[in-house]
């Protein structure tokens, strides 16, 4: 009987520690992929999209290339600088750091020169909703899409 209670008794550690670790892993991550949004690292050129692309009857859209452009001022002339991001299940995508990719360019990087849009084939775009202010010149713009099916 006495090997039956400490099988039992370490079998229910077992259970609170595995507890344990499930409400470590919870901790670490956030709602609705949350920690997906988050930059990699903060540095000094932090400026990056995020957001969702969903259809007309607001289905997560998986795959949708999300590509950033900029133009910048070079020695040499004028260029086009670019980046694409790829939905996941989720719908969600999020751009790499744009002024992070242009200043290790050599280039001076201004965020009214960036446009952001979404293709998938078969879709168009119906709609885009900046969530955070347009005026925003640093650190995490949402921008969600809504795409439609061509006919």
């Amino acid at each position: 009987m006495g090997g039956i209670i400490i099988a039992i008794a370490r079998k229910g550690i077992g259970v609170i520690f595995g507890m344990a670790a499930l409400f470590l892993t919870c901790s670490l991550s956030y709602a609705n992929g949350g920690a997906f949004f988050q930059p990699e690292s903060l540095t000094d050129h932090q400026f990056l999209y995020f957001g969702h692309v969903k259809d007309d009857r607001g289905n997560r859209v998986e795959g949708a290339v999300v590509t950033w452009t900029t133009e910048v001022q070079g020695q040499d002339g004028q260029h086009r600088l670019h980046s694409d991001a790829t939905t996941d299940e989720l719908g969600h995508y999020r751009t790499k750091d744009i002024a992070f990719v242009v200043a290790a360019q050599g280039y001076t990087f201004d965020p009214d020169q960036v446009s952001l849009t979404a293709t998938k084939p078969g879709y168009k775009i119906a709609k885009l909703s900046s969530v955070t202010s347009s005026n925003k010149k640093s650190g995490t713009l949402e921008v969600d899409f809504v795409m439609t099916q061509e006919k």
